[in-house]
């Protein structure tokens, strides 16, 4: 704000205070840091989200449902996107993309060990 006293200016600082989602440890949407819902996997991978559901039906990535019955996937899914889409561009099959990534473990992140492994097959 600015008040003008005879041949001064002077500025008085304004303060807007509002809560934020973005301070919040879990973000609104999400039950835990590792837990993404598939609009997040979508806005970050580029994808629509029914190209998420085909995958999901195609036994390309996995989800699991929330008490509210929505879908979660882990935040290993967006490498696992990031390989579909890089083995699409080149023309490599679905089927053959799965079969691929079967080879992976669900369990855990696959390590680059994993993925150094996945490429020499």
């Amino acid at each position: 704000m600015l008040l003008r006293c005879g041949l001064f200016a002077i500025l008085t600082p304004q303060l807007f205070l509002r809560s934020s989602d973005s301070f919040d440890l879990v973000p609104r949407g999400r039950t835990s840091f590792n837990e993404l819902s598939v609009g997040q996997i979508a806005q970050r991978s580029g994808l629509a989200v029914s190209a998420l559901h085909f995958y999901e039906a195609n036994g390309l990535i996995t989800s699991t449902r929330n008490s509210g019955n929505q879908r979660r996937y882990t935040r290993e899914t967006l490498r696992r996107v990031a390989f579909i889409r890089a083995s699409q561009r080149v023309g490599i099959p679905l089927a053959d993309i799965r079969d691929a990534l079967d080879g992976l473990p669900d369990q855990r992140t696959p390590t680059p060990e994993d993925w150094q492994h996945l490429s020499n097959t």
